[in-house]
């Protein structure tokens, strides 16, 4: 499993670290990102999770190749590039329920989503992602082409003009 982005509080790392403790199938996770929870996560995670520290922008997208699964647990969030960014490298994703998410998750298509503050939800994501190789392939491929076909620079465009003729009009 993979993680990209800041080492926050309202990231719900602390929740995925429950997660793993508590996953049937055996997965290790590779951090990359830091922030002012780091040593904490480290102590909390123990041998689970290998934190990279920051990772130069260029470097991100190998990151997610090498990933089984991209996770994002986090409390609050807005649209997160980093779920984009996973999608756009056929990379499946677990993510939490808040802010954008759901409008660039659809549950069970594009990846799997789960409440926030619940570890159990995130586990159970974690167990499916981690034993079904085919559902790995599945979601990560639906998630590149709703990428594709939602997140292109025409579509980003068509949509931010339709936005300024409703305020216009």
């Amino acid at each position: 499993m993979g993680y990209v982005g800041g080492l926050q509080p309202y990231k719900g790392l602390a929740d995925l670290a429950a997660a793993l403790e508590s996953a049937d199938a055996d997965c290790d996770l590779i951090v990359a990102g830091d922030g002012p929870e780091r040593t904490h996560l480290e102590k909390i995670f123990g041998e689970t999770a290998t934190f990279l520290g920051s990772v130069p922008y260029e470097q991100i997208p190998s990151l997610y190749h090498e990933f089984d699964a991209f996770v994002l647990p986090s409390h609050t969030e807005g649209l997160p590039r980093v779920i984009l960014e996973a999608q756009a490298t056929a990379t499946p994703v677990a993510a939490t329920r808040v802010g954008g998410v759901p409008e660039i998750v659809q549950d069970g298509e594009t990846g799997l989503l789960c409440d926030p503050h619940r570890p159990d939800q995130l586990t159970t994501a974690i167990d499916h992602l981690a034993t079904d190789e085919r559902e790995r392939e599945r979601l990560g491929e639906n998630g590149r082409t709703a990428v594709e076909e939602g997140f292109s620079w025409d579509e980003l465009y068509d949509r931010y003009e339709r936005a300024l003729q409703q305020v216009i009009g």
